[in-house]
């Protein structure tokens, strides 16, 4: 019998009732207006921490917030959760985000408002330190949740995907010819 023991929870759904076409250009307007940040992205946009009030994405942000309670609630972990930051990225053609984790917070996710085919996937890395020193290529017949070094995962339109915060992640490069548009997030449990 095999045991799964150590489990890293990836979720994901879609939200096909939001208005995506609002989304996306508040987003553009958002990037008009307010200087971008470097932190994981190659030379793609990422806003600084939204703050405030953004109409356009409060539908949206109803969701986030329901389906990370369900979530962290399945987990085992504290709730109510809130949102603790969140923050537009605009990857155009030949932007990419470098692998990262987000700490400091409990559940990481990424709401997909733009995703042209060959955009790039969303990549997550083993957790388990060395995984790729000591199970390399050789050792290896064909790959399964076992014995992968990486996952990857191509988003679509108006997919979220939810993932705890200590997971290191990035976004392959975008070779399309159009921008691919997301909002990240982090989340965290409410203190009383």
């Amino acid at each position: 019998m095999i045991t799964n023991i150590f489990t890293t929870p990836l979720y994901t759904t879609t939200f096909d009732q939001l208005n995506n076409v609002e989304m996306v250009d508040y987003c553009y307007e958002y990037k008009s207006k307010v200087k971008g940040v470097q932190i994981s992205n190659d030379i793609g946009y990422q806003s600084p921490q939204l703050q405030g009030e953004h109409g356009p994405l409060n539908e949206l942000l109803k969701e986030i917030d329901y389906t990370t309670n369900a979530y962290a609630q399945r987990l085992g972990l504290s709730m109510p959760t809130f949102i603790d930051s969140i923050w537009i990225n605009i990857n155009k053609p030949g932007a990419t985000n470098m692998e990262h984790r987000h700490p400091k917070t409990m559940l990481s996710g990424v709401f997909y408002l733009k995703v042209p085919q060959n955009s790039g996937r969303i990549v997550f890395t083993n957790p388990i330190s060395n995984f790729d020193l000591i199970w390399t290529d050789d050792y290896i017949d064909n790959y399964t949740p076992f014995n992968s070094e990486c996952h990857y995962h191509m988003p679509i339109n108006n997919e979220l995907i939810l993932f705890p915060s200590w997971l290191s992640h990035r976004v392959e490069r975008n070779n399309s010819d159009s921008d691919r548009v997301s909002l990240a997030f982090n989340c965290s449990p409410i203190k009383s």
